[in-house]
């Protein structure tokens, strides 16, 4: 057994979009997964050498405030095929300079949900560790909904052949039923890496939570649903259920408003043309940092989460740990949400039954609400989450 000492980290840079967390700005695109780069990034600094790969990057000035090593690497590409043609000659023409140096023997390579990329990474570096971090269900992974066909049978033959070309596979879910057997029948093992939050930002309310934030248009005793995320993507997010399910509950009463945070105005306006929504109820706000969003998590009612599928989101993870109880499809972890006490699951896609479980929620917010409680599992921290790579990393 070789003791690991560096890790290189793969990602696909954005040439539109910054996400800002922690102490950091990267060129990458918002969103859970996003954040567990940054996140594995943040832990793995401390204890080995750790660079991060930009795919399709243009320059390093376009990562701020970082204390470890970024290899932007600077490609262009018109769709997928392109971009995976791309890095396929890098590789050949050994042109990924992040390798030079590093004996395979002590490198981690870590990949999230990209298939495609871990299969050239092994075929170019077969003797470095492959860990492939799996950040939504595998069901997602293996048959794929939102591309064309090409893609999808691709995603399932690499999905079945993974555990061939990865050394360690790791899961934000515990719920992968039938898909642990089919790993360790090639002797994988899946191994859990639940999402972890800041217990000391996410946190219930101390004072007035009524007056942490000011929305135009809301009264302070309106009941507030929040969502919180990337409506645009509709194959996943599911937005109609979102806008269905508000117009119901806007013919029960004039007092329930909805906050959608994580969107700027042209694509919010170009959301609504789409589905002919026209709703003075609805306020949109663009990505804010951790720090003004706790507030919101804790002045609103409650938190929704309408997607078709779902890895394990942090949105619901904060909502809960800031004491606001959610209303979800049926998409998460198990346990996350425990029906009737945190909030309600949605097994339902039929608008009605949501709006439904949504009023549930309201009569169930308003009696947790005032006890300020963080409502989450205690297994999602960042502390845990970090125990568990490092033993991961440990034991390779």
């Amino acid at each position: 057994m070789h003791k690991i000492k560096n890790i290189i980290i793969f990602a696909r840079a954005s040439k539109q979009k910054y996400y800002e967390w922690l102490e950091y700005k990267l060129p990458i695109n918002c969103g859970g997964l996003s954040k567990n780069i940054i996140l594995n990034i943040n832990h793995l600094k401390k204890h080995f050498k750790t660079a991060l790969v930009l795919l399709g990057s243009s320059s390093k000035e376009n990562c701020l405030n970082t204390d470890f090593e970024t290899v932007p690497i600077s490609f262009s590409y018109k769709n997928k095929l392109g971009y995976y043609f791309n890095i396929f000659k890098l590789f050949y023409k050994n042109q990924i300079l992040v390798f030079k140096n590093l004996k395979p023997h002590e490198t981690a390579v870590i990949i999230h949900d990209d298939l495609a990329l871990a299969l050239l990474t092994k075929l170019f570096q077969p003797k470095i560790t492959l860990i492939m971090c799996i950040e939504t269900n595998f069901l997602s992974v293996f048959f794929r909904t939102d591309e064309n066909i090409v893609v999808r049978i691709t995603s399932t033959i690499l999905g079945l052949l993974m555990p061939l070309f990865v050394n360690k596979i790791v899961n934000i879910r515990s719920d992968i039923g039938l898909f642990k057997t089919y790993f360790r029948f090639f002797n994988k093992n899946v191994y859990y890496l639940p999402n972890g939050i800041d217990k000391a930002i996410f946190k219930p309310c101390s004072g007035d939570c009524k007056e942490a934030v000011g929305i135009n248009g809301l009264d302070e005793d309106d009941k507030v649903l929040l969502y919180v995320g990337r409506l645009n993507d509709i194959a996943y997010k599911n937005p109609k259920l979102l806008f269905q399910s508000f117009e119901i509950l806007s013919k029960e009463s004039k007092d329930i408003k909805l906050v959608i945070i994580g969107m700027n105005k042209e694509e919010a306006s170009s959301l609504l043309d789409k589905y002919k929504v026209n709703n003075k109820n609805i306020n949109f706000l663009d990505q804010i940092s951790n720090d003004l969003l706790v507030h919101y998590y804790q002045r609103s009612d409650l938190t929704l989460l309408t997607s078709n599928s779902e890895g394990n989101p942090y949105v619901i993870l904060e909502s809960l740990s800031c004491g606001t109880p959610c209303v979800t499809t049926n998409v998460l972890n198990t346990g996350v949400i425990q029906h009737g006490i945190n909030g309600y699951i949605v097994k339902s896609k039929r608008p009605k039954d949501f709006a439904l479980s949504v009023l549930k929620g309201l009569e169930l917010s308003y009696k947790i609400k005032q006890k300020r409680q963080d409502l989450l599992n205690s297994v999602y921290n960042q502390e845990h989450r970090e125990k568990l790579l490092l033993d991961l990393l440990t034991s390779v």
